[in-house]
Parts: C-alpha cells; sequence; structure tokens
C-alpha cells in the first residue's frame, strides 16, 4: 500500500509544479525527438486506480541557455575621430593655399596628406588636387578673381559714364577757356578800365563752367566714357594748333605784314573753340577712353616737338634765316600728323591716364637731360644745330623708354569691353568611390 503511494505523489508535486511554473520556451530550440523514459521504479509499481499512464508524463525541461545577443558594430577609438578632423582641417590648409596661388607648397602638403589619409576616399581626394597643383606649378599658372558685373537696377545710372578725374579736368580746362575768351574779347574792345578787362573773364568763366554743368547733365545720364576728356584734349590741340600757326606766320612774313593782335587772339581762341567742338563730336560719335584721349594729345605734341628740332637740326648754316620758320612750320604740319596718327594707334594701345603721364614725364626728362649735358659739355663753343639734334636725340630716348617701362600697365579699355581676364577655379566632391575633381574657368 506504501509503495503504491509513492507514484501518486510524484505525479501530483510534478503537475503542480509544472502549472505554477512552466518552463520559457527555447527559442529556434529542436523539438524533442522521443519522451522522456520512466523511472524502473515506477515501471515495476503498478498504477493506482485511475491514475493516467505513467509513461505520458513530462520529464522536467532544464532550464534554456540565454540567446547571445546581435553582434554589433564596435564604435570607432576617439582617436580615429580626431584624427579625422585634424585631417580635413589640413585638406581645407592646403586646398586654401592652392586656391591663393602657393601651388608648389599645397602640392607638398596634399601629398603627405594622400599618404596618411584612412580612407580611400580622403587619399584619393588629396591625390587629385596635389596631382592638379603640381600641374598648375610646372605650367606656371595662378588664380585671379572672376569680377563679374551685378546687374544693372533700373534705378542704376548706365556703366558707360566720364569718370570723376575727367570732369574735374574738364572744369578746370572750361574756367581756363572761358578766362582766355575774356582776354580775346578784351583785346577787341580795348576796355579803358580794369574792371572792363576783368569782369568780361571772369564772367565768361563762369559761363563756361556752367555750360559744361549744364551739358553733362542735360540727357538722362552724364558724358559718356571718355567724352569729357576728349573735349579736353581738343580745346588744347586747338590752342595749340593757333599758337604754331601764328608764330609761324609772325616768323616768315616781314614786319609790316605780320598779324594784328586781335587778328592773333582771335585765332588763339578760335582754335580752342574748334578743338572742343571737334573733340567732343569725335568722342561722342565713335566712342573713347581718357587714356585714348590724352594719349592723342601726347603724340601730337611730341610729333611737333620732335618735327621743329629735326627741322632745326636739317636746316643749313647757310640758310640760318630761315631755320625759324622751317622749325615752326614743321612743328605745326606735325602736329596735326601726330594727332592722326595717336587717333589711329590708340584703340590698340588703350593707354590708361597714368601711362600717358609717365609718357610725357619720360619725354620732357630726356629733353632736359640731353639738352643740359649738351650745354655742359659744350659750354660757349655749341651750335644751334648739335643743341637741337642731341635735345631731339634725348627726347626720343625718353619717350621710348618710357613707352616701354610702362609696357605692362593696366590698359584703359570703354566699359563695354571691360572682360574678366583668365580665371581659374577648382572644386573637389567626395564621392562613394573616391572623388570627383572639377575645374572651370573664362579664358
Amino acid at each position: 500500500m506504501r509503495a503504491s503511494a509513492l507514484p501518486l505523489c510524484l505525479l501530483l508535486t510534478s503537475t503542480a509544479a509544472w502549472a505554477a511554473d512552466p518552463p520559457a520556451p527555447v527559442a529556434n530550440a529542436a523539438p524533442p525527438t522521443a519522451q522522456p523514459a520512466a523511472s524502473a521504479q515506477d515501471a515495476t509499481s503498478p498504477a493506482p486506480p485511475g491514475a493516467p499512464p505513467t509513461g505520458t508524463l513530462p520529464a522536467a525541461a532544464p532550464p534554456p541557455a540565454p540567446a547571445d545577443p546581435p553582434a554589433a558594430s564596435a564604435p570607432p577609438p576617439a582617436d580615429a575621430a580626431l584624427r579625422d578632423t585634424l585631417w580635413q582641417k589640413d585638406f581645407a590648409d592646403a586646398r586654401g593655399a592652392f586656391l591663393a596661388g602657393q601651388v608648389e607648397l599645397a602640392a607638398a602638403r596634399l601629398g603627405d596628406l594622400a599618404r596618411t589619409a584612412r580612407t580611400p576616399e580622403q587619399a584619393a581626394m588629396a591625390s587629385a588636387l596635389a596631382t592638379l597643383a603640381l600641374e598648375a606649378h610646372r605650367r606656371d599658372l595662378t588664380f585671379t578673381p572672376r569680377r563679374v558685373a551685378a546687374p544693372a537696377l533700373p534705378s542704376e545710372a548706365p556703366r558707360d559714364v566720364r569718370t570723376t578725374d575727367e570732369i574735374a579736368v574738364l572744369y578746370t580746362t572750361s574756367v581756363v577757356y572761358g578766362l582766355g575768351g575774356g582776354v580775346w574779347l578784351g583785346t577787341l574792345t580795348e576796355p579803358e578800365s580794369a574792371a572792363g578787362a576783368i569782369l568780361p573773364a571772369l564772367g565768361l568763366a563762369a559761363a563756361s563752367a556752367g555750360a559744361v554743368y549744364a551739358l553733362d547733365n542735360a540727357g538722362e545720364r552724364p558724358l559718356r566714357y571718355g567724352v569729357a576728356q576728349s573735349i579736353s584734349s581738343g580745346v588744347y590741340l586747338g590752342f595749340a594748333e593757333g599758337v604754331l600757326w601764328t608764330t609761324w606766320n609772325q616768323s616768315a612774313v616781314g614786319y609790316e605784314d605780320e598779324w594784328e593782335a586781335d587778328t592773333v587772339a582771335s585765332v588763339l581762341f578760335g582754335g580752342a573753340t574748334l578743338g572742343a567742338v571737334v573733340g567732343g563730336t569725335v568722342g561722342s560719335a565713335y566712342g573713347t577712353t581718357p587714356g585714348s584721349a590724352a594719349f592723342v594729345t601726347s603724340a601730337a605734341s611730341w610729333t611737333a616737338g620732335l618735327g621743329g628740332l629735326l627741322a632745326a637740326t636739317l636746316t643749313p648754316d647757310s640758310s640760318q634765316a630761315y631755320r625759324d620758320d622751317n622749325a615752326f612750320l614743321t612743328a605745326a604740319i606735325g602736329l596735326n600728323v601726330g594727332a592722326g596718327l595717336g587717333m589711329g594707334f590708340s584703340s590698340g594701345v588703350s593707354p590708361s591716364v597714368a601711362r600717358v603721364r609717365f609718357i610725357d614725364l619720360g619725354g620732357a626728362s630726356g629733353a632736359i637731360l640731353g639738352a643740359g649735358l649738351y650745354l655742359a659739355a659744350a659750354d660757349d663753343d655749341g651750335s644751334e644745330t648739335s643743341f637741337s639734334a642731341v635735345t631731339a636725340l634725348g627726347t626720343a630716348v625718353g619717350l621710348g623708354a618710357a613707352y616701354w617701362l610702362t609696357s605692362d600697365m593696366t590698359p584703359d579699355r570703354r566699359p563695354a569691353e571691360n572682360s574678366p581676364s583668365t580665371s581659374l577655379g577648382v572644386s573637389v566632391t567626395p564621392t562613394a568611390g573616391g572623388a570627383a575633381l572639377g575645374l572651370n574657368g573664362a579664358f
């Protein structure tokens, strides 16, 4: 009786434990292939009536092993992130040196960065830019900023307008012109008082400046670029024309046939007036620049001066009485020839006003140096022929040297012709398999 009660107690105890704490299912666990075998004692002991067969009792399953956590990528070490940051900073510095024109230094830095890169993308970026820097160094290329004109707003003035410098020169020329007009008027009227001579001159000077103001503000925009300087140059050339022809006439004719004072004043003032009209008309119709207009004046003046010196040099001593006549006549003709040559070559040379002033300085310095050296060497034994020849030679050398020394100065072109010079740009874009190198420019 005691022996048969033991299986029943075991059955009740196992069933209660199973209901109270069932085992957790094991993920991906293979199903059991066989039922657990009963103990030998249970097999030999008869089961009580109504008890379930002992062969169907489940055995206590062992606790399942904890499943392995999914593998996670290990975070990069802190020093690796720091090295990447420093590499990117060094690459940006090297690229900045390249864009700044320090191509040789940039090539060396980029080569080091390509060798110390941690990823293929970094190595490709540094290597590509280093190759471009070496090629730029070999070809002696440089970078220039792209000058892109901002779009003009409807309220903005057009770009083709006179500069402040040339309009200031024109105002100055107009005042001098007005004073000269007062002298001309005084010569014609012969006033009996100082007020009668001075007040008309002051009035004409003010009227000339007012005329320039009205001309500059008459239309929708000021005078075009270069027109103001063209008018000033015309006034000077017209006045020089009157001086040379008047001097030649006074030298060539006898005392009785010389022009009277009122005729001389009329020729001088009329020449300046005609020059202003011609200069303004040509500048407005065909377009010019302040440098080109000043170049025409300079070419005409130095051609006249050299022509007069050469004529005096080539005149033989037997015709010494006609030396002045030949010199003034050649200078007057040379003034017109030089003006024509200046207009023909000014568009190709396109000098700035500053370059023209340097050329004038070179010519004046050469003339002074040649004349001074000759007078110092000849003392009292010099001759007019030799003096004219040495002065002309010094002038020509000074002009040629100044023209050559200023050949690299920035040309003066009309605003519509101001296009950007050759420029170059580079961009490096990382890609999945390396880097994309971009090169663009305007030529």
